[in-house]
């Protein structure tokens, strides 16, 4: 029974946080579409994605107003906290697609200005429980891939502030912000991949324990090359960005090279993973964390060429957009699956 007296479905119960990364990577996969000129695609995903935010915003605050409980709970665990912040990303990430797609103005404002109030709630809530919680859950239990989403949130508050040629930007103190989400972003990068890939080398590695969050290895970087490109394509209608342009351009660089470095190993884990350890493949969740990173280094790539005028790079975000795109249809359809099965009393969590 809820906390308001009445019953919430199972489905809206166990609803996992989560969830909002499907948001991200219709989105991205949708505005990487619309730029290699697939524009009916491009369409479609924002269609698509319009739905999906809706729903899963829907469901949160229903959630909230009759399994308060739950929700609280899976915000304050060290294995579900940090999925929570996939409704920052998702929020500017839909933000960006309907900016670039449509040239409305209010609406990715809004989107912007709500991702703001979110990232300050929910990004300062997980630190404090991580840090305040106790007992400290064994590393190899809790830390993950998705501890990155704290860099994916914080470049895509600069990425949609300084989407569509910086059209959102109007005062000073605006690229500014964007330029600190940038620094903010590569600030957290560094210590966290260094414990993500100390619990790789150095700590037992079961390929049960490999899940798809680790993607957000390149996904990570690859926004955060993204949110560079998009500055650099702004210094000369910004004097202050101009003046950091060379450091930013040199720490893009270094963001997609580390990006592009990752998806080998990447691929390597997976095919240990599931070819040779033989991990089932099955739908779960936690594939919208694969798509994202997919279509994130597409997009990233595209934009890059273009903000250091390397055209010959550009082969790598249109083979990335086809494997992103085929990657999103197989999670969708195993997303439409796991709905119907909710619908039909199959069951009892989405």
């Amino acid at each position: 029974m809820s906390e308001n007296g009445s019953r919430a479905p199972g489905f809206v119960v166990t609803l996992s946080p989560a969830y909002f990364a499907a948001v991200m990577a219709t989105g991205v996969v949708s505005t990487a579409s619309n730029a290699w000129g697939l524009h009916s695609v491009a369409w479609t995903l924002l269609g698509i994605n319009a739905l999906l935010y809706a729903s899963f915003l829907g469901l949160t605050i229903w959630r909230f107003l009759c399994a308060r409980s739950a929700l609280l709970s899976d915000l304050s665990h060290d294995k579900t906290g940090v999925g929570s912040l996939t409704i920052i990303a998702g929020t500017s990430v839909i933000g960006t697609q309907i900016l670039v797609l449509t040239g409305w103005h209010d609406l990715p404002q809004a989107l912007w200005a709500l991702a703001f109030i979110l990232y300050l709630t929910l990004l300062y809530w997980f630190f404090a429980v991580a840090i305040l919680g106790h007992p400290k859950p064994p590393m190899e239990e809790s830390l993950n891939g998705a501890w990155l989403l704290v860099i994916v949130c914080s470049q895509s508050l600069g990425v949609l502030g300084t989407a569509h040629g910086g059209i959102l930007l109007h005062r000073p103190i605006q690229p500014f912000f964007c330029v600190c989400m940038f620094l903010v972003g590569l600030f957290f990068y560094f210590p966290i991949i260094s414990m993500i890939l100390y619990r790789w080398m150095f700590l037992p590695v079961r390929p049960e324990s490999l899940t798809p969050p680790y993607w957000i290895n390149m996904g990570a970087v690859a926004i955060t090359a993204l949110a560079g490109s998009n500055l650099m394509l702004l210094t000369s209608e910004w004097p202050g960005i101009a003046d950091l342009r060379v450091f930013i351009k040199g720490m893009t660089m270094l963001a997609w090279a580390v990006a592009t470095w990752w998806l080998p190993l990447l691929c390597i884990v997976g095919f240990w993973r599931h070819v040779v350890q033989k991990v089932r493949l099955s739908y779960d969740p936690s594939y919208w964390s694969m798509v994202f990173p997919l279509g994130m280094y597409s997009l990233a790539t595209a934009t890059l060429a273009k903000a250091i005028n390397f055209p010959w790079i550009n082969w790598l975000s249109q083979l990335f957009l086809v494997f992103a795109l085929l990657a999103w249809v197989i999670v969708f359809a195993g997303f439409g699956r796991r709905v119907l099965a909710v619908i039909r009393g199959k069951a009892q969590r989405l």
